[in-house]
């Protein structure tokens, strides 16, 4: 951390001059920028270098989208709880049906014999609770079961996100060091021919002789 001899303003590593009263920040040193080759094999040679450093800067930074549209779909890190209601109702609807069946059968048989016809409502009237009972039971281990499974979703999912997380805060940081390499070069190559395929364009031009040198090949491409 730097901070202005003159002022007292903390200053940014990179300042050349203080912000605040334009005093000289004597903590910089100003390096020169890098001069291009000037002999064909070692414009080869840079261009294979930056080749590489260039195609490995868009690896990574299409790795880091990947893992950047995965962070943004995980969503709902909350386990879902499940009512046993959900899994409940139906057999309202089957107690309903039973004692309905029941009844319709001991009004049939209610005129040609009367013992039939209770036969048939008591048994209506008993596979309401019986069929209430397994109901409860049965919604009870769905709930437990769907709660259960839910969760252990919840948990795979987190687990998954704080490794993308990682893994996404480490290619950063990996392109911020490829960057850092590259930024040496930047007075010798153009914002856009700053990728692999540009440089796999100069590489040719050398190696056909259409160009001489680097600067060459990059004042051909400009055009």
């Amino acid at each position: 951390m730097a901070f202005c001899i003159s002022c007292g303003r903390e200053l940014k590593d990179d300042d050349l001059f203080c912000p605040k009263c334009g005093a000289k920040n004597e903590t910089v040193t100003v390096e020169e920028p890098m001069a291009a080759p000037e002999s064909k094999e070692e414009s080869i040679a840079l261009a294979d270098k930056l080749f590489s450093e260039y195609k490995s800067l868009e690896r990574v930074t299409r790795e880091i989208e990947d893992v950047k549209s995965r962070l943004c779909l995980q969503v709902g890190n909350t386990p879902k709880q499940h009512a046993a209601f959900k899994f409940f109702w139906p057999f309202l609807i089957y107690a309903a049906i039973a004692f309905t069946i029941g009844y319709v059968i001991a009004s049939i048989c209610a005129y040609s014999s009367p013992e039939a016809a209770l036969f048939f409502l008591a048994l209506g009237l008993i596979a309401i609770p019986i069929l209430l009972i397994i109901g409860g039971v049965r919604a009870v281990r769905l709930r437990e079961e769907y709660n259960r499974t839910e969760y252990d979703s919840v948990i795979r999912r987190n687990q998954q996100q704080e490794l993308d997380r990682r893994n996404h805060d480490a290619l950063l940081r990996k392109r911020q060091n490829i960057l850092d390499k590259l930024k040496e070069y930047n007075p010798i190559v153009p914002v856009t021919l700053r990728d692999s395929a540009s440089m796999s364009k100069i590489k040719i031009l050398l190696q056909t002789d259409k160009a001489e040198s680097f600067g060459d090949a990059v004042k051909m491409l400009k055009r």
